[in-house]
């Protein structure tokens, strides 16, 4: 199984501030594909998704050409489909 590095860039509001703040979240994660990588990086850390982009990588963390960028509606229904999976099979 090959191991992704994700990055998740989103706006987050801490309950004591006004006005949201960019953040990113980082995970190293073994997955079947890219998707998959993102999937089981929200189950691991449970962060809300919405206007969120996510950046794949085998590479490593920095920048390369062969990143895949994912926005929060490819992940969401990812999630969906993950989910349903798991209902069906209980």
């Amino acid at each position: 199984m090959p191991k992704y590095y994700v990055n998740i860039y989103a706006k987050v509001k801490p309950f004591n501030l006004k006005s949201p703040i960019d953040k990113e979240f980082r995970q190293i994660i073994d997955a079947n594909d890219e998707l998959d990588a993102c999937v089981k990086t929200w189950l691991r850390m449970r962060i809300a998704i919405k206007d969120s982009t996510w950046k794949v990588s085998e590479l490593g963390e920095d920048n390369h050409d062969d990143d895949i960028y994912f926005g929060h509606k490819e992940v969401e229904e990812a999630i969906k489909k993950r989910k349903k999976k798991w209902d069906d099979t209980s």
